[in-house]
């Protein structure tokens, strides 16, 4: 599955937190993570400011889940971008 446009797909970061004994639980609350990872970039998008395999983080709400080959993606519009994040 390839973005279209102006859009960008993201792996999402997945939800931990920690036991008391600083043991990492993934959460599965409702609340998601708000950063991931550039799966697929549109052809209208600047890869010199977002290219795949770039962290990223977003706005809470933004984007919309589509599911393909039994992942979860977040399909993104460039603008919902808040940041790059470099590790």
């Amino acid at each position: 599955m390839r973005a279209a446009g102006e859009h960008i797909l993201i792996n999402r970061d997945q939800t931990l937190k920690a036991s008391e004994g600083g043991i990492a639980l993934i959460d599965n609350s409702s609340r998601h993570s708000c950063t991931g990872t550039v799966a697929s970039v549109g052809a209208h998008v600047d890869q010199n400011v977002i290219a795949p395999g770039m962290r990223v983080a977003f706005s809470q709400f933004a984007g919309t889940e589509v599911s393909y080959k039994k992942k979860t993606l977040l399909l993104l519009h460039t603008n919902d971008v808040l940041a790059t994040i470099n590790t």
